[in-house]
Formats: structure tokens, C-alpha cells, sequence
């Protein structure tokens, strides 16, 4: 079995909840997936992760400029794994809703910060050059608000990568690999999302996609407004 099939296996595991079992809170799920299940709570990223990294990668090298001292803002950052790797180009931060979640973080990258909260909480207006966010908005239910918080903390001209999964591959996606268990699923199509983040104040540069059946999509933004 190679690598993508173990992780297909693994995220088909996660995504068809046990009927004996009760559904789980936001910060149960994310706890158990990111603390406690070895795919993905370990330091390094697993292959679904890499497949996104490589692209917000090229996207960083290409258009942050590598003399600004960067501060970089991880949104929803998980066990901090690309916060970890963010941090070869600048002074990064991780912010994620789970404290769980950023206890581990801090064990497995003490030499890292890390802030229990949301986008929403930060008082640190006009500050970041380049804030990533992977694989949280289809977790929130009030996308524009989100999108608009993200816009207050950049700083002006401030990049901004965000990867998503596509809602044009739902049906396609599901019917390979079942019905997503996260509390919270709701996932936005290509046009609409590079349409929320023009009505915020951004101007998408690239976008690319990655993983299986392509179905993440991945777009680097510049603040103009």
C-alpha cells in the first residue's frame, strides 16, 4: 500500500462516524484528530499536507519578498505543522480555536508561538505580510466575516494563501470517499471563493490545486484595498 492509498484509507476511516458512537463536539474532533490519531499529529506533514505545501511554497518563494522581516500569520493552525515550516521565511504565529490542540502544538515546536483563539480575537491590525490559511474555511459558517478579518490583519499590499476544498468536486469526492464527519462542513466552489476574496479588498495572483482528483484549490492573494 503506498503512501496516498494508506492516507485515502485513513480519511475514509474519519469520515464514516460510528452509529454507536455520539457525535462529537468541535474541540473533541479536533483534539482526537490532531492529538491523538499518528497520521496526522506528528511534526511532519502527512501526504494530503505535502500535496498543499508544495504549492504554498512556490507561492511564498514567488511573491513574498524574502528581505521584509517577514511576520506571518497561520490561521488555523492546527498541530503547527506549517506553522513550523512558515517559520524558515519570517517571525510566524499560530492561532487555532482548540486548546488541546495548541498544547500539542507547542510540545511538538516549543521554540514556536502559538495562541489559542480565531482570526476575529487578534488585535494585531495591519501587521502581517503574509497570513495562510489551509484548510479552515469550510470549517466556518460565516465565510465573509472570516475573510474579512483576515483582510484587517494584513498588512497593506500583505500576501494571503488559502486552500480550501472545491465544492464543484463534492458529489465526486464523497462518493470515493465518504461523507466528511467534521462538525462543521460547508464547502465553497472556485468562483465563489475568488469572488469573496476580490469583495474583500484582495486581487488573486495564482491559484493551483492539489491532492487527489485535485481537490483542493489554492490561491495567492495580495490586499489592494
Amino acid at each position: 500500500m503506498n503512501l496516498v492509498t494508506k492516507l485515502l484509507s485513513c480519511l475514509r476511516g474519519r469520515q464514516t462516524p460510528s452509529l454507536a458512537e455520539p457525535p462529537l463536539s468541535e474541540s473533541e474532533y479536533y483534539e482526537r484528530l490532531f492529538v491523538r490519531n499518528p497520521d496526522w499529529s506528528s511534526p511532519s506533514p502527512n501526504v494530503d499536507e505535502r500535496s498543499r505545501w508544495d504549492c504554498i511554497q512556490t507561492f511564498v518563494d514567488k511573491y513574498l519578498d524574502p528581505k521584509s522581516g517577514a511576520r506571518i500569520l497561520d490561521a488555523g493552525c492546527g498541530r503547527g505543522w506549517l506553522t513550523n515550516l512558515l517559520s524558515h521565511y519570517g517571525d510566524a504565529l499560530g492561532v487555532e480555536p482548540v486548546a488541546p490542540v495548541v498544547e500539542h502544538a507547542r510540545k511538538l515546536f516549543p521554540e514556536l508561538r502559538f495562541e489559542v483563539g480565531t482570526p476575529a480575537e487578534l488585535q494585531l491590525d495591519g501587521v502581517f505580510e503574509l497570513i495562510v490559511s489551509s484548510e479552515v474555511l469550510e470549517h466556518v459558517l460565516d465565510k465573509p466575516v472570516f475573510v474579512a478579518h483576515l483582510h484587517r490583519l494584513s498588512k497593506p499590499r500583505g500576501l494571503l494563501i488559502v486552500t480550501t476544498p472545491r465544492a464543484e468536486l463534492y458529489a465526486q469526492w464523497t462518493q470515493k470517499n465518504g461523507i466528511p464527519s467534521q462538525p462543521i462542513e460547508q464547502w465553497i466552489s472556485t468562483d465563489d471563493l475568488t469572488a469573496l476574496l476580490k469583495r474583500n479588498g484582495y486581487q488573486v495572483l495564482e491559484s493551483a490545486t492539489a491532492f487527489d482528483i485535485g481537490i483542493y484549490q489554492i490561491h495567492a492573494c495580495r490586499r489592494v484595498s
